[in-house]
C-alpha cells in the first residue's frame, strides 16, 4: 500500500485539467510597453514606478549561482540571470543570444573556426557600451580575470566540465577575447555566460584573490555587495528574507520596462500559494517551486493569474559511492534490488497527478525521447528479482521478515532529502515500498541552514532523493573529476561521486563531438551506460509548473533569461 502522502491531493481525473488549464492562452494585454491604455483606464496607473513581487522556494544563500549547491534555495539561478550578465545568454528554446558580446560564435560568422589537429579557436566582441553596475566598463580585461579564478585549482568551486580543454584566453584589445581550446568542446560558445564562467569585476575582486583566494567565495561580493552586468542592480539583499532589485539604466540590451522587482525568500509552499491568491506575490522563479498538483489547488481560486508548464523534470536517487552505508550500496546489485522493489508504476499513477516512471532522465515529452527510449534500460517492480539480488549479496530474511546480513544486522538505507513537498513524499512512499519488501530504512531530512553545506550534502550514507531540473547533458556532471572530496573543498557536480572510467570516455566524447547526429549517438551510449549500472536511480517524472499574474507578460516558461523585456500593467 502506498503511503498516505500521495493520496491527500487531487484525484487523478485532474490530470485533464492539467492539460487544458496549462495550454490555455492568458487573457489578452497590451501589446507592448508603448501601447495606449485603454478607455476607462485610471490615469494614475501608468505614472508611478512599475513594481513586482516574485517569490522563490527557499532561502537564498549567495546571488552568483555557481555557489549555489544542492537544489539549496530554488530561483536563486533565475535571480542570478536578472543581476549578472554573460557574453551569450541561453532562452527558453535553448537558443544562443549575443548578451555583453555583440555575437555569438558561429562556424559561418568565422568567429568559431575549427583547426585540422582538432584544435579550436573562437573570438567574442564586447558591445561598445557593456558597464558594470557600477559604471566601470567591462572588458577583456574581467574576462582575463575571470578565467584566470575559474581556472584556478585551488577553487575548485569556480570550475565546470570542458575547462581543461581550454589552451589560453587572450585579449588582443579591450573588447575582444579570444579563447583557444586544445580540443573540440561543444559549448565554446557559451564561455564566459552564466552557464559556464560568469563574468567576475576585476576591479571589484582582484585585490581578494591576490590576498586570500581561499577566502573568496565568501567574499561579500557574492551577497551582500553584488556588483554585476545584467537588467537588474542589487539595491537591498537580506540574508534569509529577500533581496530588491531595481532597474539598471545603463543595461547594454536597453533597460527594462519594470522598475523594481522584489524576490521574497518564502520556504513554505502554502505561503507561496497564499501570496499569489492575495496579490501580493505575481510570479513565483524556478518552475520546480510547486508541484503541479499544488498549483491545481488554487486553479479556480486564482482568477488574476496563469500556469505555464514546462519540461518535465525527474525526481531521482543519487546513490552514494564513497564509503557509503551499507557498504553493498557501491554494488549495482543492490541498487538494482532497491529499484525492483519499488512500484512506480503505481507510484505515478497514485501520484496527485498521474506521471510516468523515470528510467532515464531524457522525458518522453523531450524532442530527443524518441532518438533514445531504445537505449533506456527499464527496472520494473519485480519483489522475486529483488529477493534474489539481495540473496546474491548474503542477505536474508529474519523472523520479522526484515532483511539483515550475515552478521544479523538489520539492512537499513537512509534517503536523505531537501524539504520539499514532492522530495518528502516521495522519500516516504520509496521507504514503505522497501518496508514491504523487508528492506528497512529512515528519512532524514536535510536543515535549511546546511542546505549549503557542500561536506554535509556530499557525505550522505545511503541515497540522496531530489528532483533537479535536468537537460540532456546532464550525465555530464558525473565525470569522475567533479567527485566532491575534502581536498577539492567538496566541490564539484558528481552528486554520487560515481567514479567510471568507462563513463569518462562516454562523456568525454560528448563534450568533443561537434557534428549533431555523431553526438546523438554518443547521447543513446550514455543512457544505456547510466541505466544499465544506476548511476542515478529515477524514480517518475514531474512537470514543473511556472505561476504568473496575467498582469505580468513577455515572461518564459522555462528560462527566465530575458528579464529586461519583462512588462507588468
Amino acid at each position: 500500500m502506498l503511503s498516505h502522502g500521495w493520496r491527500i491531493a487531487a484525484p487523478i481525473c485532474l490530470v485533464i485539467s492539467v492539460v487544458t488549464f496549462g495550454c490555455a492562452a492568458p487573457p489578452p494585454g497590451p501589446q507592448g510597453a508603448g501601447s495606449a491604455p485603454p478607455a476607462g483606464t485610471p490615469a494614475a496607473a501608468p505614472s508611478g514606478p512599475k513594481r513586482i513581487t516574485a517569490g522563490i522556494r527557499g532561502t537564498a544563500q549567495v546571488l552568483y549561482a555557481k555557489l549555489n549547491i544542492g537544489n539549496a534555495g530554488l530561483g536563486v539561478a533565475d535571480v542570478a540571470l536578472m543581476v549578472d550578465a554573460g557574453l551569450t545568454a541561453r532562452d527558453d528554446q535553448d537558443m544562443l543570444h549575443p548578451e555583453l558580446a555583440e555575437g555569438v560564435p558561429t562556424i559561418d560568422n568565422g568567429d568559431w573556426k575549427l583547426f585540422p589537429d582538432g584544435r579550436m579557436e573562437t573570438t567574442w566582441k564586447i558591445r561598445e557600451r557593456a558597464a558594470w553596475h557600477d559604471g566601470t566598463a567591462f572588458t577583456a580585461d574581467d574576462l582575463l580575470f575571470t578565467w584566470q579564478v575559474v581556472s584556478d585549482p585551488a577553487l575548485p568551486v569556480f570550475s565546470a566540465p570542458g575547462f581543461e580543454s581550454v589552451e589560453d584566453v587572450e585579449a588582443p584589445d579591450p573588447r575582444r577575447v579570444m579563447v583557444r581550446w586544445k580540443q573540440a568542446f561543444i559549448y565554446a560558445d557559451q564561455m564566459f555566460s552564466t552557464a559556464l564562467a560568469v563574468p567576475m569585476p576585476r576591479h571589484v575582486l582582484e585585490r581578494a584573490y591576490a590576498d586570500d583566494k581561499l577566502g573568496l567565495p565568501q567574499h561579500p561580493y557574492f551577497t551582500t555587495e553584488f556588483v554585476g552586468t545584467g537588467p537588474f542592480k542589487v539595491k537591498q539583499f537580506v540574508p534569509d528574507s529577500f533581496v530588491a532589485l531595481t532597474a539598471n539604466d545603463d543595461y547594454v540590451l536597453g533597460r527594462p520596462k519594470i522598475d523594481e522587482i522584489e524576490v521574497r525568500f518564502i520556504p513554505d509552499a502554502n505561503t507561496i500559494m497564499a501570496n499569489l491568491l492575495s496579490g501580493t506575490v505575481q510570479v513565483v522563479l524556478d518552475p520546480r517551486s510547486l508541484t503541479s498538483a499544488q498549483a491545481l489547488q488554487i486553479k479556480d481560486q486564482w482568477t488574476d493569474g496563469h500556469f505555464d508548464f514546462g519540461r518535465s523534470s525527474w525526481v531521482v536517487m543519487f546513490p552514494q559511492q564513497i564509503s557509503p552505508n551499507p557498504p553493498a550500496m557501491a554494488d549495482v546489485r543492490f541498487r538494482r534490488a532497491l529499484m525492483h522493489a519499488i512500484n512506480r508504476k503505481e507510484m505515478g499513477e497514485l501520484a496527485p497527478i498521474p506521471v510516468q516512471i523515470a528510467d532515464s532522465w531524457v522525458g518522453p515529452d523531450w524532442v530527443q525521447y524518441r532518438d533514445v527510449q531504445e537505449s533506456i534500460v527499464p527496472h520494473p517492480y519485480d519483489l522475486q528479482r529483488a529477493n534474489e539480488l539481495l540473496g546474491e549479496l548474503g542477505y536474508a530474511k529474519g523472523a520479522d521478515e526484515m532483511y539483515q546480513n550475515a552478521a544479523g544486522q538489520k539492512l537499513s538505507v537512509e534517503v536523505r532529502v531537501p524539504g520539499t513537498d514532492i522530495n518528502l513524499r516521495s522519500g516516504q512512499t520509496v521507504l514503505d515500498y522497501w518496508k514491504q519488501a523487508g528492506i528497512g530504512g529512515e528519512l532524514a531530512v536535510v536543515p535549511a541552514q546546511r542546505t549549503n553545506d557542500r561536506e554535509y550534502r556530499s557525505t550522505y550514507p545511503g541515497v540522496e532523493l531530489i528532483r533537479p531540473g535536468a537537460a540532456v547533458d546532464t550525465f555530464v556532471n558525473v565525470k569522475s573529476t567533479e567527485i566532491p572530496l575534502a581536498e577539492r573543498n567538496w566541490a564539484g557536480t558528481n552528486r554520487q561521486r560515481y567514479a567510471s572510467p568507462a563513463l569518462d570516455t562516454i562523456i568525454e566524447r560528448y563534450l568533443t563531438t561537434i557534428p549533431p547526429s555523431a553526438r546523438l549517438d554518443v547521447l543513446r551510449d550514455a543512457v544505456h551506460f547510466v541505466g544499465e549500472n544506476l548511476v542515478y536511480m529515477g524514480l517518475i517524472f514531474d512537470p514543473p509548473v511556472l505561476l504568473i499574474s496575467n498582469r505580468l507578460k513577455n515572461v518564459p516558461p522555462a528560462s527566465l533569461w530575458n528579464g529586461h523585456e519583462w512588462t507588468f500593467d
